[in-house]
């Protein structure tokens, strides 16, 4: 029976290095790699990671929400150690009765703030290997984030940005396809401090709230949204807009 490491970023096949070979700058290579991630995903996954299925929890991670810093001071462990970005369905079809037992819960983040703060994080090499590569296959050329907005206003390479983990619309993260949540509690990052103590004092867990994983703020600071570019995200995050109750302005 082969061994296959979850918590872990997959390591490359034969097939993954001639793809990455013959189309490293290329949205084929990505596309592959989305669904055979996505397969794995779904195909391996048959039980909880200890430490949630022990304190019947769950946490799902929505990426650049503050996610590390929550796992390390609830668990003292790392996000990748836990089943990183896994989406609450992947949970629930891996174990619908363990699922409906445990406490599921999340952080959101204005849509607007998250999506800079994702492209700072990448355009400055992200945290895995994936990242590293996506940045050069679609962050080359874009030297700041009105550059990058510019790009995405082409279809094909904007469906491949928000198919990224860290675009991915947050509510595919925590709702089914009805667009129905799927979790018992959504904190804010905006409220982080006070949320987190709910869920502390909730789960009987952790310690106090440390940061982790955190992008150069000054390089963040300087993709500063025009008007326009506001809009721009805020419709292409329609749904987190509205389901989350954010307003445009974050």
């Amino acid at each position: 029976m082969v061994n296959i490491d979850l918590f872990s970023e997959p390591r490359e096949s034969g097939v993954h290095r001639f793809l990455k070979s013959k189309f490293d700058r290329k949205r084929a290579y990505f596309v592959f790699r989305r669904h055979y991630h996505r397969a794995l995903s779904m195909i391996a996954r048959r039980k909880l990671p200890p430490d949630f299925a022990n304190h019947k929890v769950i946490f799902i991670h929505i990426p650049k929400s503050a996610g590390n810093a929550v796992t390390q001071s609830l668990f003292g462990k790392s996000s990748l150690s836990l089943g990183a970005h896994r989406r609450a369905t992947d949970w629930q079809r891996a174990a619908p009765d363990v699922f409906a037992e445990c406490f599921k819960f999340t952080f959101t983040r204005h849509p607007v703030d998250r999506f800079v703060s994702a492209f700072a994080f990448l355009k400055q090499g992200g945290m895995t290997r994936a990242d590293a590569q996506w940045r050069r296959a679609f962050l080359s050329g874009c030297d700041d984030i009105h550059a990058f907005i510019d790009r995405m206003r082409d279809p094909s390479f904007c469906n491949e940005v928000v198919n990224y983990v860290h675009f991915i619309p947050q509510w595919k993260l925590i709702c089914n396809r009805k667009r129905e949540i799927l979790i018992d509690f959504v904190g804010k990052y905006e409220n982080l401090g006070s949320d987190f103590d709910y869920i502390r004092e909730k789960i009987g867990l952790g310690g106090i709230l440390t940061k982790d994983n955190v992008t150069d703020p000054e390089f963040k600071g300087d993709q500063v949204l025009e008007a326009s570019e506001i809009d721009f995200v805020a419709h292409l995050y329609e749904t987190d807009m509205t389901l989350f109750g954010y307003a445009e302005q974050p």
